[in-house]
């Protein structure tokens, strides 16, 4: 069985480092010879078959260790690779929305008005006013 040489995580989230495997002298077994890498930084010996173990950890099958090159980053939020379309066309239309609408304080919405069309309009001249209901 080969185990990398290198940094790992262990599944309760300690970190050790793999320096080397070794064979043990009298049941020829497999060894893993590792240091912690927190406290006082023990040298340690674990059967290589237990090493490389698949566990039980609440109903998921999870990795004993995990070399830290084989962990994937946790995906950020958003839009991403592992996004269904209905994930990223709802991501989408809650940013165009937000940035169409605000909220009025009586929880209602209104759209926007796009910047150039929020200074007064002139017509002729003179500023340009838009006929309210009611007024004459």
């Amino acid at each position: 069985m080969f185990i990398k040489p290198g940094k790992y995580i262990h599944f309760k989230g300690k970190e050790y480092e793999v320096i080397a495997t070794a064979t043990h002298s009298e049941t020829l077994e497999e060894m893993v010879i590792y240091q912690a890498l927190y406290g006082d930084g023990g040298l340690w010996a674990r059967p290589a078959a237990m090493w490389d173990e698949i566990i039980d950890l609440d109903g998921r099958r999870i990795k004993r260790f995990t070399h830290i090159d084989d962990i994937v980053p946790e995906t950020p939020p958003g839009i991403h690779n592992y996004s269904t379309p209905s994930e990223k066309i709802k991501l989408f239309m809650s940013l165009f929305m937000g940035a169409m609408m605000f909220s009025l304080s009586d929880g209602r919405t209104r759209k926007k008005v796009p910047p150039d069309m929020s200074r007064s309009a002139t017509m002729n001249g003179r500023p340009f006013v838009p006929n309210r209901a009611g007024a004459k």
